[in-house]
């Protein structure tokens, strides 16, 4: 298996209401005034934020085993067991599954923290690092 970089899954919390265009508004917002040229794409629940030819790929999943997967989550974490954390996360049925193209000198990895910001930015969500093992937002 291959290193993908800026991977996250961003578990939206069960009481937060999400919605994709919004994320793309916000995506929008964030490159307005930007020097780099940045295209930023929606096809249903999928955005593609193109930076200068390197792309981000987003899409909310929202498939029944994503629940089954949080609830996994919860408790493999390094940080959430035993925390109130674990029950909140365990509940999440919707998630943001971000990745980025090859960076291996990493050109990107500010835009990556943009794009990161912007949804979290988005209300309660739970930002999971798998390289890590752990959330890094809590």
């Amino acid at each position: 298996m291959g290193y993908t970089y800026y991977q996250y899954l961003i578990l939206i919390d069960a009481e937060q209401s999400f919605a994709i265009s919004d994320l793309k508004q916000k995506l929008e917002a964030t490159y307005a005034n930007s020097s780099q040229e940045v295209e930023i794409r929606q096809e249903g629940d999928y955005i593609e934020v193109d930076i200068e030819g390197y792309v981000f790929s987003i899409n909310l999943s929202k498939e029944e085993h994503v629940l089954a997967e949080s609830e996994e989550l919860a408790t493999a974490a390094k940080n959430t067991k035993g925390t109130d954390w674990e029950t909140n996360i365990s509940r999440c049925f919707q998630r943001i599954e971000m990745a980025g193209s090859l960076d291996p000198n990493m050109d990107f990895f500010n835009d990556s923290l943009y794009v990161l910001e912007a949804v979290e930015g988005m209300g309660k969500v739970y930002t999971f690092d798998p390289q890590q093992n752990e959330f890094v937002n809590l």
